[in-house]
């Protein structure tokens, strides 16, 4: 009897995904790396005041890597609803990665161009990414456009 139910439910269980592999990476792993150069930046508070002034005013209040954040964007939490993950610039191109609460929990690439200290920055693109993603090669992408 035990052999004919375990007959029936591994079919089952496959068609379920229960026998799927886990992702090989979470959206939140960082450790990726870039083909070409990139000047990178570690901390949110290390980026120019002008490119944090153009996230904030883009998207709103950005809470340093690994600090606390409002992650289901619950009323009467005061903590951005974003957290910075990484951040770089590639000439003129700058990118950042940010982890967003919310009803669901999403993973951003944001690019920008500010080609010179006293242009105007302007958006390039925005791309959502997954776990089993390479948001390198995602970031290179925008780069490149």
């Amino acid at each position: 009897m035990r052999r004919a139910v375990l007959l029936l439910a591994a079919p089952l269980a496959l068609l379920c995904g229960a026998a799927a592999p886990p992702p090989t990476s979470s959206p939140d792993d960082t450790s990726c790396k870039f083909r070409k150069p990139v000047e990178e930046f570690d901390a949110y508070a290390k980026l120019p005041a002008r490119v944090r002034e153009f996230v904030e005013h883009q998207m709103g209040a950005m809470a340093e890597k690994n600090a606390p954040y409002n992650r289901t964007m619950a009323q009467g939490v005061n903590a951005p609803s974003r957290r910075f993950l990484r951040a770089g610039r590639q000439g003129s191109r700058w990118f950042i990665w940010f982890k967003q609460g919310g009803i669901a929990m999403t993973t951003h690439i944001y690019v920008f161009e500010w080609p010179k200290p006293m242009a105007k920055l302007r958006e390039v693109g925005r791309r959502l990414y997954f776990a089993g993603q390479d948001p390198c090669a995602l970031t290179e992408e925008l780069l490149a456009d």
